[in-house]
């Protein structure tokens, strides 16, 4: 071992661990510092840190006893601090921001956790010479707002209410009080950070310790000069005095933050003070030897290997050379298999198949899907169907330079698709072997199911439902069933059915007393066969609000979703969805912004971001988005529909039934979309054209489901509330309300009316 550093609480010391062969930092606390206070904060940072499992938080091996001095074994970061990173050469705004986001995630898993880190400053914040980020050194972090059995033990003899703990200069004004803390507290903290790092000088430096807590409690800072406004304004709201002014999360944050840096052009920036101006008093080993002194040693064995960790990936759908459409749904399902496989693998973060189906078929090159998805790496291949046998190249590229890190060449058999997944999986997870565990490795070779049969019928099943229209809903219930016929105890095909017949209840193919039941049950057994899966817990809270109308269950099936995969879109989309109709309707705006952030390129889930201030009534914020996801893609139906609806409550009548009429053509005569043409004929005065689409809902009606909600909203265009009410009515008697519609401001005209509130009580909405 060598000493890197030795500081108030002990030494730090590089070594390698012999075991495993890796070099790791091994903190030793003091002699002196032997008292009960002091091996408490040690074990804290020990028990706290090692409880979260991030990317951008520093990882803890080991922590035990020595001849009577405790240690602490982390990852070892050849670098430096955020502090020396500022100061290495001339950094842009945008720099800094692409370089935290990371650590904004890693901050936000924390306080999801329950975890606030009181202690955020730059000397906390590892930058190894590849240029990625971890937070580090919990030793003064704590639990908050958790009442588990985890809290109670991990949170005995903590610093209680009242003390004042933490760096002075980075402290919020309520710990500089001594109150209680939680997570808008790094928040603030954070917002120092960015400050310092934008323009040069601490927001609240003072003469003294005692002048700089007086200014954070009492005094703003100057205004930021020489970054873009946006910029400026995330400040700001991050270093607001009352915490309910601030960010209520660092996902929050986190977002702004990234559709700020993808919305600027690389041109653009500005460049920030140099650390050698920034930062006068303090020498480039004095700041390396108190990052070693607080414990900020981080991940990465050597700097070769350092700059080339793949720990974001997202997998493309394989391009199809000669294949017929019978043919294309080989390429869609080994890319969704690898996806799966994969998304085992600790530390690297997957982007779900959603997100990568948007680029099916642009040929965008990776260094930009690295930039518009936040991946460090893409896997991409071609595949070739003659005879019986699939050909299939794959590569993965590096998104930082386009290097491509591995390249393979297979011909096997169609009917051993399953078994080349695997193979084209474990070899990348080997060129990947500095992330991977000895569980990573078994998760990787782990099979879902045994049966080539089951396996082929699930992908054309899920080629199928990410068709998302009705024939095509319909064919991949017969194929994921027909999976499960080969193998009962395939999880992914009870998923997958689960999943299907969700939509066919949300589109109104099939009646909901139906459809709901058998999602709920389809879902259920999948998680019987695996625990481990997201997608059941988001269906099931599906049927829990839409058929149920169990609010409480639901909101925890979407937790518990979004907890085993915090990137999986739909999740976070459903359950957007959720507040909209409990009336959480700001809540909702931001977990519609998650569902944005883990799938930027979804049209429907950004036509959803476009909704919610919609709901809330803020029409000038909704129609820009709907205008947004227009110039996304003219074609899609659902940015017409939204920024028509827009333009109803703005009295713009003509514009809206223009744009309502566009999203009917596009729907290919959608009914949820000839429901808004109808009340939009009816508030514009043409009677007759409302009247008309409520003949052929009840025409229809006759042959298909159709949600009774759609014509009480015609005829509450119309002004006729008995039949409006009396058509909500039937909705509910059915179960098929669609409660998330019911904060549309087009239901106002009836909220006033007793009958309203008490279909509200009975959808147990209200009381």
């Amino acid at each position: 071992m060598s000493l890197l550093g030795a500081g108030g609480m002990g030494e730090v010391y590089r070594a390698r661990d012999s075991k495993l062969q890796r070099i790791v930092a091994v903190k030793v606390l003091s002699a002196e510092l032997a008292d009960a206070d002091a091996r408490r904060r040690f074990q804290n940072e020990a028990q706290l840190a090692s409880s979260l499992n991030h990317p951008h938080i520093l990882t803890v091996h080991d922590v035990g006893d020595f001849e009577g001095r405790q240690y602490l074994v982390t990852e070892f970061v050849e670098g430096g601090t955020l502090r020396t990173w500022a100061g290495a050469e001339h950094r842009t705004w945008r720099q800094a921001f692409e370089l935290l986001l990371g650590v904004f995630d890693g901050l936000a898993a924390a306080h999801e956790a329950g975890i606030v880190h009181r202690d955020v400053k730059p000397e906390n914040i590892l930058v190894g010479r590849n240029g990625y980020a971890k937070l580090a050194d919990f030793g003064l972090a704590k639990l908050f707002e958790r009442d588990d059995q985890a809290v109670t033990q991990l949170g005995r003899g903590q610093t209680q209410t009242g003390a004042v703990v933490g760096t002075i200069r980075y402290m919020s004004p309520e710990q500089a009080a001594g109150n209680r803390v939680d997570a808008r507290s790094d928040i603030f903290s954070f917002g120092i950070v960015l400050y310092e790092l934008f323009s040069g000088c601490r927001p609240f430096a003072g003469v003294s310790d005692l002048e700089e807590l007086q200014r954070i409690l009492h005094t703003a800072p100057a205004p930021l000069s020489d970054v873009p406004e946006p910029a400026r304004i995330i400040v700001d709201k991050a270093l607001e005095k009352d915490p309910a002014n601030r960010y209520q999360s660092m996902r929050e944050l986190a977002i702004d933050v990234r559709r700020l840096t993808r919305g600027a052009s690389a041109g653009a920036p500005s460049t920030m003070p140099r650390a050698a101006t920034l930062f006068t008093k303090w020498r480039y080993w004095a700041l390396a030897a108190m990052a070693v002194i607080i414990g900020v040693v981080g991940v990465y064995t050597t700097r070769a290997t350092a700059s080339r960790t793949i720990d974001s990936l997202v997998v493309l759908p394989f391009a199809v050379e000669n294949g017929a459409d019978d043919r294309v749904y080989l390429a869609e399902g080994i890319s969704e298999s690898l996806t799966t496989i994969l998304s085992r693998v600790h530390g690297l973060r997957l982007k779900s198949s959603d997100a990568a189906f948007a680029y099916s078929g642009k040929g965008i090159d990776p260094e930009a899907i690295g930039r518009q998805l936040h991946v460090r790496g893409v896997l991409r291949g071609r595949l070739r169907v003659h005879e019986g046998v699939v050909s299939i190249s794959a590569e993965l590229v590096d998104t930082a330079d386009g290097y491509v890190r591995w390249k393979e060449q297979y011909n096997r058999p169609t009917s051993d698709m399953l078994a080349l997944a695997e193979q084209i999986s474990r070899e990348i997870s080997e060129n990947l072997r500095g992330t991977l565990t000895g569980d990573d490795v078994r998760e990787v070779a782990r099979r879902e199911t045994h049966s080539t049969d089951a396996y082929d019928l699930y992908q054309r099943g899920r080629y199928e439902w990410n068709r998302r229209n009705e024939e095509a809903l319909k064919r991949s219930v017969t194929f994921f069933q027909q999976a499960i016929d080969a193998d009962p105890a395939y999880a992914l095909a009870w998923e997958g059915l689960a999943d299907s017949y969700v939509m066919l209840a949300a589109y109104g193919v099939l009646p909901s007393q139906e459809a709901y039941p058998r999602a709920k049950a389809a879902a259920a057994r999948a998680l019987t066969l695996d625990g481990r899966l997201a997608g059941p817990h988001a269906s099931i809270a599906r049927v829990d609000s839409e058929y149920e109308w169990d609010w409480a269950a639901a909101e925890q099936e979407y937790k518990r979703a979004i907890l085993l995969d915090s990137n999986y879109p739909i999740a976070h989309h459903w359950y957007a969805i959720h507040l909209a109709a409990v009336g959480r309707t700001a809540e909702a705006l931001v977990e519609s912004r998650r569902a944005v952030d883990a799938d930027p390129l979804s049209l429907i889930i950004n036509a959803q971001g476009a909704w919610m201030p919609y709901f809330a009534r803020d029409y000038e914020s909704a129609a820009r988005e709907c205008q947004r996801v227009i110039a996304m893609d003219p074609s899609f139906a659902w940015g017409h529909s939204g920024l028509g609806s827009v333009y109803l409550q703005q009295r713009r009548f003509e514009q809206g039934v223009r744009e309502l009429e566009e999203s009917v053509k596009l729907s290919k005569q959608g009914l949820l979309e000839r429901a808004y043409l109808g009340h939009a004929y009816a508030v514009a005065g043409r009677t007759l054209d409302a009247r008309t689409i409520v003949k052929e809902f009840q025409r229809l009606g006759t042959e298909r489901p159709v949600p009774p909600q759609y014509i009480a909203l015609i005829y509450a265009g119309l002004g006729e509330l008995d039949d409006a009410f009396t058509w909500l009515d039937r909705a509910a008697t059915e179960r098929s309300m669609q409660a998330w519609l019911l904060p549309d401001p087009r239901w106002d005209p009836l909220r006033g009316d007793a009958r309203f509130k008490a279909m509200l009580v009975r959808l147990h909405l209200g009381s």
